[in-house]
C-alpha cells in the first residue's frame, strides 16, 4: 500500500506558516508525506 501525501499549502501572510508547518509535522508524525509549498 502506498503510504498517503498532503501538500501543504499556507496563505501567504506573516502568521500563518507556523500553524501550518505545526500541521505538517502533526501529518507527517502520523506517517504522511509531506510536501510544503512556500509562496
Amino acid at each position: 500500500m502506498a503510504r498517503p501525501h498532503a501538500v501543504v499549502v499556507p496563505f501567504p501572510g506573516s502568521g500563518n506558516i507556523n500553524p501550518a508547518l505545526q500541521l505538517a509535522k502533526l501529518l507527517h508524525r502520523h506517517g504522511v508525506y509531506i510536501t510544503f509549498v512556500n509562496t
